[in-house]
């Protein structure tokens, strides 16, 4: 019958989410709580990324029926 797509890539997005430890937050948050808008929070965020002042890493988390790695954001 050969390979479906549809099937494989459904498969991958069945990963668990994760917990997100304690002092990692996303940009949608940090935003909401420094109440600014999302594009120039996420702007000054990649600025400090690049400036090795704020550290990255993804954590898969639910979004709605699936699971997407979103990045977060630590010191």
């Amino acid at each position: 019958m050969g390979l479906r797509w549809t099937d494989l890539l459904a498969e991958e997005r069945k990963v668990p989410a994760e917990e997100v430890p304690a002092g990692w937050e996303s940009s949608r948050t940090i935003a909401e709580e420094e109440k600014r808008s999302l594009s120039h929070t996420s702007w000054l965020i990649r600025e400090a990324v690049r400036e090795g002042k704020v550290e990255m890493k993804r954590f898969s988390i639910d979004v709605g029926p699936r699971t997407y790695p979103v990045p977060h954001y630590g010191s």
